[in-house]
């Protein structure tokens, strides 16, 4: 038979090792913590560092062919995710920059892939989309094969919708919609140069829907409507 002085003992003994127990769990947890803290502490450091590196400077003197690298170069050697984002987007305007100068030149594939870099790189941004939609309707204005320069006035047409979709800026929602409309409307004098007139109509009728009423843009596409329509 156990007497009660076992019965107390044991019971003292079994406290102790759940106290034991938890201050063992508790110490793993806060050593954990700890970790976390001294590595997000030296990773913090050590993008600090890199950030630090003159290749990070966007002197605006230096190719941007060449800050592109140096800033790949950058970004591979960070290692907080909230510091690459970060520079993904840095990259994706330098990457736009080199389109922008590419197109004047009238390189038109080296502006399409930069501006898709661009756009993957920080895909939330609308100003790229914009990007693209633009150089393929300026890249059809310029095209003589008529299928060609349809598929151009297509995908510029689709870039147009990526673009309003994430411009949540009411103002640059508006200036989008009429660039958007001047390529609808430049699309269908092209329909109409072509006698394809329902095609015509319907992207007079799209123009039509993404411009105020009363503006010279909105006169010029009812214009059009009605000489379509005659």
């Amino acid at each position: 038979m156990v007497s009660p002085t076992s019965v107390n003992v044991f019971g003292r003994m079994l406290v102790a090792v759940v106290v034991v127990g938890s201050l063992a769990a508790f110490a793993n947890v806060t050593v954990g913590v700890i970790h976390a803290a001294l590595t997000g502490q030296t990773t913090l450091q050590h993008d600090v560092e890199v950030l630090n590196d003159p290749k990070v400077s966007l002197d605006i003197y230096t190719p941007v062919e060449q800050r592109i690298a140096n800033r790949e170069d950058i970004l591979r050697r960070l290692q907080s995710k909230a510091a690459i984002k970060s520079q993904e987007k840095v990259l994706a305007g330098l990457f736009e920059e080199q389109g922008h100068k590419a197109e004047a030149s009238g390189d038109w594939t080296r502006a399409e892939d930069s501006y898709y870099t661009a756009s993957n790189l920080d895909r939330d941004s609308a100003q790229y989309a914009r990007d693209i939609a633009q150089l393929y309707a300026n890249a059809a204005v310029k095209q003589n094969d008529s299928s060609h320069r349809q598929d151009l006035w297509r995908s510029s047409s689709q870039y147009w919708d990526n673009a309003l979709t994430l411009a949540h800026d009411s103002s640059l929602k508006r200036s989008f919609s009429t660039e958007a409309a001047t390529v609808a409307f430049n699309w269908a004098n092209d329909l109409k140069s072509q006698g394809r007139l329902p095609e015509a109509l319907n992207k007079l009728q799209r123009a039509k829907a993404m411009v105020p009423p009363n503006t010279q843009l909105s006169q010029q596409i009812d214009f059009l409507i009605e000489q379509v329509r005659n």
